[in-house]
């Protein structure tokens, strides 16, 4: 620009949210945080769309040119399964923010949960006592740290991805049947001790 020091401009694309339509933004709750838990970030991964593969694997990876051509190919020929090339994917971007055991970790938590309909090991607990009275199952959410807000819980809610479910007992407990749970008063929701919620796909919470 006249008059100006000559400047240095690096652009880069607009990476698609989550959704696989519009750009990545923390208003339009389509974006993963790279502070965010490492199952969250991997999970949040294996939820977009197969067409946006390649493009994060050149955005967020240092996964070579050539690979990712080779991948893309594939999957447009349908030679190979999408959801191993994602947990791939998920794999790295894990590892780069969390580590290389967090992204195992976080993989078999995944294929165990998700994959398999198995109930994880070590499901973190809330006791009901530690909520005020009167609180509604959406705070309950937040305070047992499943969502990050009030307006999350509530979205869950009204989608029917807050579930009580009945485990099957067996070599591995696996989810046997589930019932929504529906925002209201905690009281009078029928919440009891003992009692396992599925939040979403991938969270669990035991009611103490």
């Amino acid at each position: 620009m006249l008059g100006h020091n000559a400047q240095h401009i690096l652009t880069m694309p607009l990476i698609p949210g989550t959704d696989g339509v519009r750009k990545m933004s923390k208003s339009l709750n389509n974006y993963i945080g790279i502070t965010e838990h490492p199952e969250n970030i991997f999970g949040k991964t294996m939820s977009i769309p197969d067409n946006l593969i390649p493009l994060w694997l050149e955005c967020l990876t240092d996964t070579p040119i050539k690979e990712i051509y080779e991948i893309k190919m594939a999957l447009k020929e349908e030679s190979s399964n999408p959801i191993d090339i994602k947990k791939n994917l998920a794999d790295k971007i894990v590892r780069d923010f969390h580590g290389l055991e967090a992204s195992k970790s976080a993989r078999q938590n995944f294929e165990k949960t998700v994959q398999s309909g198995e109930i994880p090991l070590n499901i973190p607990e809330y006791n009901l006592q530690n909520l005020q009275e009167n609180s509604y199952v959406s705070r309950l959410l937040v305070e047992a740290q499943m969502v990050s807000s009030v307006s999350e819980a509530k979205r869950l809610l009204k989608q029917n991805a807050v579930k009580k479910i009945s485990i099957s007992k067996g070599s591995n407990d696996s989810i046997s049947s589930t019932d929504n749970i529906v925002d209201g008063p905690v009281n009078s929701s029928g919440l009891i001790q003992g009692m396992i919620l599925r939040v979403g796909r991938r969270k669990f919470l035991r009611i103490s």
